[in-house]
């Protein structure tokens, strides 16, 4: 995804946010990047002609932090990962904060979370794209714990093929991502708890707007208490809403009086 400012480079950031502290520069104003159609499904009044045929939900926990926050020692910040984000992150667009908007400077939001509390599902998404290059690649840094309060992690993970991967390992890894790249692989998110796995895992389904054998979903998050935020995640398989001719309902009428 693109935006209009510049790209997701944490030194431009940097520095732009110093220009911005001196006064040498007006505060940007915040946009929704570009190429981001994604909008909240169930406040549509399309959803009206669609009736779920599979939903599912999940919750989450992350820490919401933002880049001001990316030299402070955990758990206020992000420091042991700096040198790792900026490798990875350099020279991409940054793929939006919450709805896809974006604050620039040091307002922009990055998630983190524990690797092996992602559902098994996404981080074989993560690891896939990675290793092909996908479309969703660095969308998601997946980066080693520190050892120690020393330790900077300067590399993200570069991950073997699925079959050679040790699940016991993922422990020891984190996930640190913008809130923007959620928004495109929601279904993952609840897919293994649900009844229509089959449906949610085929990503080719899933679309901004609802549509007859579609998937939508859409996520609500919670203000960062300490830096935690929960997020509520819901997906839906849909049908298109069957409508009955006049005179279908007119006898379905007749029948019900019948029966009184």
């Amino acid at each position: 995804m693109k935006t209009t400012s510049a790209g997701f480079v944490f030194t431009s950031a940097v520095l732009a946010g110093l220009a911005h502290a001196i006064g040498m520069a007006p505060p940007p104003p915040v946009e929704l990047v570009q190429g981001f159609d994604w909008k909240d499904p169930f406040a549509l009044n399309a959803m009206a002609s669609f009736r779920p045929t599979c939903e599912a939900k999940a919750q989450f926990e992350a820490l919401e932090y933002t880049l001001k926050d990316l030299m402070e020692p955990p758990p206020k910040g992000l420091k042991p990962w700096s040198k790792g984000l900026k490798a990875v992150f350099a020279d991409k667009e940054y793929p939006g904060g919450w709805l896809g908007l974006d604050p620039h400077l040091n307002g922009r939001s990055l998630l983190l979370m524990n690797y092996d509390q992602m559902p098994l599902l996404v981080r074989r998404w993560i690891e896939q794209q990675e290793r092909t290059n996908g479309k969703g690649k660095a969308l998601f840094a997946v980066l080693e714990k520190p050892k120690n309060d020393e330790d900077e992690i300067e590399k993200v993970v570069q991950f073997p093929e699925a079959d050679k991967i040790d699940r016991d390992n993922d422990k020891d890894k984190v996930a640190i991502f913008a809130p923007g790249a959620l928004y495109g692989i929601l279904p993952l998110w609840t897919a293994g708890t649900s009844k229509c796995e089959d449906q949610f895992v085929d990503l080719s389904k899933y679309k901004p707007r609802p549509s007859d054998g579609g998937v939508v979903g859409w996520v609500m998050h919670t203000e960062p208490q300490n830096y935690k935020t929960k997020l509520d995640i819901k997906v839906q398989a849909l049908k298109t809403k069957e409508v009955r001719s006049g005179q279908e309902q007119g006898q379905a009428k007749s029948a019900s009086r019948e029966e009184l």
